[in-house]
């Protein structure tokens, strides 16, 4: 067990390191991203091996290897980046800009994904996600991403497989995940003008149809 528990710990602790980097090339970042994401599916998906997820919690409890907190500073700073590659004035060549943001923003919705994982079998984590700072880093970077979302980054390529889901659809899953079941988390999120950063994504032109919809429905 000490040596499935320290392996773990190793592989999550490095690619979490090499996530914030900044001298991290984008390809590694997406590499690092997935090495997590392969733990936290072992975890939650091989239901024999209950070590795993033992294992995987108990890393939750350490700074270096606490995936949310890791991951909310890493979306923090690249929704900003992805805002200016979304500037039409950023770059020169709208094909260069558009292929860094399509990687970042595949970024983004994948460590989005993490954080859904983590924070619904993981309770002290949402709890974190769902405390005022959390929160204020999730608004902050939802009402970012508002600005991204009617470039076509947030449109699935038609030759690219798999199909990205949308990245407001993400966002919106995201926050659902920490506020379901968790008042004090939803108050705390309406006082960071969270609702207000839901309703710019939803009212963007780029914004799918279904997003819409779906969020309706909910």
């Amino acid at each position: 067990m000490e040596d499935r528990l320290q392996t773990m710990r190793d592989t999550l602790q490095d690619a979490l390191d090499d996530l914030s980097s900044t001298r991290t090339p984008s390809e590694a970042k997406t590499c690092a991203l997935h090495r997590i994401e392969r733990y936290l599916a072992a975890a939650c998906i091989l239901k024999e091996s209950s070590e795993d997820l033992f294992n995987f919690n108990a890393l939750q409890y350490t700074f270096e290897c606490n995936v949310p907190l890791r991951l909310i500073l890493w979306i923090s700073a690249s929704t900003s980046t992805l805002e200016a590659l979304t500037n039409k004035g950023s770059m020169d060549r709208l094909t260069d800009r558009e292929l860094l943001a399509s990687k970042l923003s595949s970024q983004l919705a994948l460590s989005l994904s993490l954080i859904q994982g983590v924070s619904l079998n993981h309770s002290p984590s949402k709890a974190f996600l769902g405390r005022k700072y959390a929160l204020e880093a999730s608004a902050s970077s939802s009402r970012h991403l508002s600005a991204c979302i009617s470039s076509s980054i947030d449109t699935p390529s038609r030759s690219a497989a798999p199909v990205t889901p949308p990245l407001s659809s993400v966002v919106i899953d995201t926050l659902l995940c920490i506020l379901v079941d968790a008042p004090a988390a939803l108050r705390a999120f309406e006082d960071a003008s969270g609702t207000q950063a839901i309703v710019k994504i939803l009212k963007r032109a780029g914004t799918p149809r279904e997003v819409r919809q779906v969020t309706h429905r909910q």
